[in-house]
């Protein structure tokens, strides 16, 4: 199993993030001279200059939008893996499986912190690993700190990938990270001469 750090996966998140943001910026700059070509073509008329500048924004819209969501696929699949890597090696006989799936419903409808750390007891007390790590999976989910917390210190094993796991779990909620990603996938800066065009802060996606 790969290992991975806080550290490690930054770094590849970022650096990942950087060649999706320089397709987008490829594609945003290879627009504007082509819309000018258009609106200076002599032999168009107004209709066909607003016809071919409307489809040419939207091959643009449809370029960025896929980019973008080839962006979060890889974020979304780069987490499972973390994930999976945050659990540690575990038994795959179907005893263990069916163990392991009764804690995780168990831990499901737990919905505060103070809950889930009544349960940790109990867990602990009985000698429960396999609830321990269920209710160590819902904390990450849920963001609780004091959960994830106790958990990582049951199981230095896995530390590393808990912490590069709740880096990728707070991307979205980072919010330098989303103005980026808004300006990266932003349409490109143009003087709109037809009614309809889309404006400078529109962007791609939510």
């Amino acid at each position: 199993m790969a290992k991975y750090t806080r550290s490690s996966i930054e770094s590849l998140v970022t650096s990942k993030r950087a060649g999706f943001h320089g397709r987008a910026q490829t594609a945003k700059e290879a627009y504007l001279p082509a819309r000018k070509a258009i609106m200076d073509d002599p032999r168009l008329s107004e209709q066909a200059k607003r016809d071919d500048v409307a489809k040419l924004a939207d091959q643009l819209r449809e370029k960025l939008a896929g980019i973008r969501e080839e962006q979060q696929t890889y974020e979304r699949s780069l987490t499972s893996e973390v994930e999976k890597a945050s659990r540690g090696e575990q038994p795959t006989d179907a005893n263990s499986v069916m163990l392991r799936r009764d804690a995780l419903d168990r831990v499901r409808n737990i919905d505060t912190q103070n809950e889930a750390l009544d349960v940790l007891r109990e867990a602990l007390a009985n000698g429960d690993d396999t609830l321990v790590d269920a209710i160590g999976q819902r904390g990450r989910q849920r963001l609780w700190g004091a959960v994830v917390e106790q958990v990582e210190a049951l199981r230095p094993d896995v530390a590393d990938a808990v912490a590069a796991l709740r880096y990728l779990k707070a991307l979205d909620s980072d919010l330098l990270l989303r103005i980026g990603d808004g300006a990266a996938y932003a349409f490109p800066t143009a003087s709109s001469v037809f009614d309809g065009e889309p404006s400078a802060s529109s962007t791609i996606g939510s």
